[in-house]
């Protein structure tokens, strides 16, 4: 048997690595810069999420939760982890923000309600459906013949 006929590198050599470059990943956000505006919407909704015993769920909520979208961001953020009771809890107050928002928006002079013009209450109003039936599709997939009441 004849041996394999190699063929000359004319390529100049290039070193082995030796190890691949990591990126390491910062395990927290850097601090916000110092004339950074205070946000304390997302504050407010770090502190709910992060409750493992999610009392939120059970306690009274302001107007401006509502407008804000905490609760509803809240809500679909936590989907998941939420038991039956808590799932027909949210759905039940995502009805009564949705009638609510309904309700101003009827209110408002129509400009000002206007999707075209940015209207904030109705895209409030859109998020409290699309959260209703993200918990309506959780709790339909999870709680089926489970009281949850």
């Amino acid at each position: 048997m004849k041996a394999p006929i190699r063929k000359a590198r004319t390529a100049t050599k290039v070193p082995p690595v030796t190890s691949a470059p990591t990126l390491a990943r910062p395990e927290k956000s850097p601090p916000p810069p110092p004339d950074a505006a205070p946000r304390p919407q997302v504050d407010k909704l770090k502190a709910m999420m992060a409750d493992p015993a999610r009392k939120w769920v059970w306690q009274k909520t302001s107007a401006e939760d509502y407008l804000s979208g905490i609760r509803l961001f809240a809500y679909r953020g936590a989907k998941g982890q939420l038991d039956c009771r808590e799932l027909a809890r949210g759905i039940d107050e995502t009805r009564a923000a949705e009638q609510a928002l309904d309700s101003a928006i009827a209110k408002q002079p129509s400009s000002a309600a206007a999707p075209e013009a940015g209207g904030h209450l109705v895209r409030v109003r859109e998020l409290a459906r699309q959260t209703r039936a993200e918990l309506m599709v959780e709790s339909g997939q999870r709680c089926r013949g489970r009281k949850t009441r």
